[in-house]
């Protein structure tokens, strides 16, 4: 699920930009091309949540801080705009600049989102020994695990 929704997106950018950015074609639409534009939410989430999985816990939980509400739409605005039919406009570019050295910074650990951390190593140890053994296993008598090794199956 994306950070931001349209609706942010409209709010931010205004329904006229909105419809221009997400028409197929020349001729525009009466109203914003929702699949067109919930994909670069997506995107543009894909992308926060590439910067800050070493640092947090994501997806971040909803409701998204604002900070990051409004990276994403910036985000998914210049995506909208970098099409065939259009290029973004250079307050586009800078806005997507700040919006990923923003991110950048975040990612770094200043500022500091109001968000769960990333889990560390151990964290990811302990939820694996908790884990209870597979069906598979337990038919065959393994507590836990799988219950072959590698020497069981080559040379």
């Amino acid at each position: 699920m994306p950070y931001a929704t349209p609706a942010d997106m409209e709010l931010r950018f205004g329904r006229d930009e909105l419809i221009r950015l997400s028409a197929v074609t020349d001729e525009l639409p009466p109203a914003p091309v929702q699949a067109r534009v919930l994909a670069a939410l997506d995107d543009a989430s894909a992308v926060i949540d590439s910067l800050l999985r070493d640092r947090y816990a994501v997806p971040i939980a909803a409701p998204a801080p604002r900070e990051i509400v409004r990276a994403c739409c910036h985000l998914a605005r210049f995506d909208l705009a970098d099409t065939g039919r259009s290029t973004p406009s250079d307050a586009m570019k800078a806005q997507r600049e700040a919006a990923l050295k923003w991110l950048s910074e975040v990612a770094e650990g200043s500022p500091k989102l109001d968000a769960a951390p990333a889990p560390t190593d151990a964290m990811a140890r302990d939820r694996a020994r908790d884990m209870p053994a597979s069906p598979l296993a337990e038919t065959m008598g393994v507590s836990r695990g799988w219950p072959f090794g590698p020497e069981d199956f080559w040379p």
